[in-house]
């Protein structure tokens, strides 16, 4: 614990007058357990509906199918938020973007939060990252902690995966992994994060997946029209061939499909390594990416669940529950504590509202809060804001979302709302506000409250790093500056 930390300041645990809600403070597994090695995987940008566990009829993921029959399935788990930043803050702090604040306006998580990595660090574990996403950096603090940071993102043709004549493997990602493991001390307990940047735009897989997904004779170059950056959606949606969508989402599938065999390829590195059976494994994401969804192109602006609904599936140490699959409402916050649990590392702080995942099933109506916040980070990507105002003006604002059972709220800082029942509606097309006024109104005074109780003050913006030309680079490519 570094001198300066704060720790809580007696916050009242929110179970308190909240419990119709499914608030409950953290659970614990309990007992005299022995410490795992921890493997947490983030498939960048992978909306679970995109999967074949979660009834996906394209081929997507045989292997990510084939780890399920080994792991627990969840789901429905979701992210809190449909950002990198936001997301990857609260999987590693546990808590809310209210609380961490590192949001699309600020982009920074302030280190006087506690991080997994240092947790785990202080019980002796060996911790290491390795990231494909220039976000997940010392830039945004999100590696704060870790003991071995590898920037994989600053690699030579880091994106240059069309290659018709291969399969993408080995990738370097696992090749710096399978490295790392070699030369660690085997005597001490891991924690390994990994994140894999593929499907995240620009959908370029190598070739053989491509044609997997695409139409017969569907030829697609760098400037194919299916490849359209995002604010050419939302400023000249006239100029997009919209025939081009299936495209793009058979593009963002074969994505899917090489991160799989990129999974698959891990597993079989700790499985030869003789560490999987000892690990707890975790495979998710940290949030979807739309496809056309509600008008809507890329993981801006919205909190639909084709941005914030993830796959989550968990291999117990020695395939604990393998085969079983669970359909209580969980987030990502749950794997901190979860992590925490595996790890016999307490969880201090009142803000962390999780859930230990291997402690059994979270309530059915618990809350599921995610936030948007202004969308700062992606207005680099767009023109001036002056030329680019009145077309973007919908979306410059908060989004919040709260689910409690079947009931979505999703409430906007300029006044609009809108209300589903994700069980009977779950592409969330038929916005029931004005017909269930009374429900959204007891929904929308649920999140105030909640929001209100768990909201801090945003980091001092001095304390930002600036990003360096080639951190500004990769973005670049990754669509996030001009």
């Amino acid at each position: 614990m570094r001198e300066g930390r704060l720790r809580p300041r007696g916050l009242l645990v929110l179970a308190a007058g909240l419990g119709a809600a499914g608030f409950a403070p953290p659970a614990t597994a309990g007992g005299d357990r022995p410490n795992p090695s921890i493997v947490l995987i983030v498939i960048d940008t992978a909306r679970a509906d995109h999967f074949e566990s979660y009834g996906y009829d394209r081929p997507t993921s045989p292997h990510f199918r084939e780890f399920v029959e080994d792991a627990v399935l969840f789901e429905r788990a979701y992210s809190t938020s449909a950002w990198t930043v936001p997301a990857h803050a609260s999987l590693f702090t546990g808590l809310y973007p209210a609380t961490h604040r590192a949001t699309q306006e600020t982009q920074y998580l302030h280190d006087r939060w506690d991080t997994l990595a240092e947790l785990l660090g202080e019980e002796g574990f060996e911790t290491a990252c390795f990231s494909n996403n220039p976000w997940v950096s010392t830039r945004g603090n999100l590696v704060q902690g870790f003991d071995v940071v590898r920037d994989l993102w600053r690699r030579p043709n880091w994106l240059s995966k069309r290659d018709e004549d291969t399969s993408g493997l080995p990738h370097p990602t696992n090749e710096a992994v399978f490295e790392w493991l070699d030369g660690r001390d085997a005597a001490r307990p891991f924690f390994l994060f990994i994140n894999y940047i593929e499907p995240h735009w620009r959908y370029e897989a190598p070739e053989r997946y491509q044609r997997a997904f695409l139409p017969a004779g569907t030829e697609v170059t760098e400037d194919s029209p299916a490849l359209f950056p995002m604010p050419r959606w939302y400023l000249k949606p006239e100029k997009i061939d919209r025939t081009f969508l299936p495209i793009r989402t058979a593009l963002y599938d074969a994505e899917i499909a090489f991160a799989d065999v990129v999974l698959d390829d891990l597993l079989g590195g700790l499985e030869e390594r003789g560490v999987l059976d000892g690990c707890a494994t975790i495979v998710t994401s940290d949030h979807g990416e739309n496809l056309g969804d509600h008008e809507q192109i890329g993981h801006a602006f919205t909190l639909y669940d084709s941005t914030i609904r993830v796959p989550l599936a968990i291999r117990w140490p020695v395939a604990e529950g393998a085969g079983t699959s669970r359909e209580d409402p969980v987030q990502l916050t749950d794997l901190f504590v979860t992590i925490a649990g595996l790890a016999t590392v307490p969880v201090g702080d009142e803000r962390v509202l999780g859930h230990d995942l291997r402690a059994g099933p979270v309530p059915p109506d618990r809350a599921v809060l995610a936030e948007y916040y202004y969308p700062k980070q992606v207005l680099d990507f767009f023109p001036p804001i002056a030329d680019t105002e009145e077309a973007i003006a919908p979306f410059l604002r908060r989004v919040r979302s709260l689910q409690v059972g079947t009931d979505k709220f999703i409430w906007g800082s300029d006044g609009r709302h809108e209300l589903f029942d994700v069980s009977a509606d779950p592409n969330e097309l038929a916005n029931r506000i004005s017909k269930d006024e009374d429900r959204a109104r007891a929904l929308e005074a649920t999140l105030t409250e909640l929001v209100a109780r768990v909201a801090e003050e945003a980091p001092d913006p001095e304390s930002v790093p600036e990003l360096d030309e080639e951190a500004r680079e990769k973005l670049r490519s990754l669509g996030y500056t001009r």
